[in-house]
């Protein structure tokens, strides 16, 4: 929650819209009333995680173009980077980086994908 609101504020900060979830299940029944221009996703979440949320946006026609940033403080495994490595943009690492560097380049992958301002 402490980064989700972080982020949430520097992005707004950028005047560009955000949306919020605190988890896939909420993620997904959101997408349905307003599909966005880019996903920023956590791999560790409650009720479903990140890998389950990836799946179903690819299952999905609607949702399977729309870029995904993942931004996770798990110690992937092999298998589970070259799974995320055919299916995200960018992978960014929590773990061992400040939160202003987890900003910062939560923010560069954003403009580098041409969000929307509002």
């Amino acid at each position: 929650p402490d980064v989700r609101a972080l982020i949430r504020q520097v992005l707004e900060d950028e005047k560009i819209n955000v949306r919020t979830a605190a988890d896939g299940v909420y993620a997904l029944e959101s997408l349905k009333v307003m599909v966005p221009d880019l996903i920023l996703l956590d791999l560790m979440m409650p009720r479903m995680d990140g890998f389950e949320v990836l799946n179903l946006l690819q299952k999905n026609k609607a949702w399977s173009k729309i870029p995904v940033i993942i931004i996770t403080a798990k110690t992937l495994k092999p298998s589970e980077r070259e799974y995320l490595n055919n299916r995200v943009e960018t992978i960014i690492k929590k773990e061992g980086m400040s939160a202003d560097m987890v900003l910062e380049k939560v923010a560069l992958a954003v403009k580098r994908h041409g969000v929307k301002k509002r």
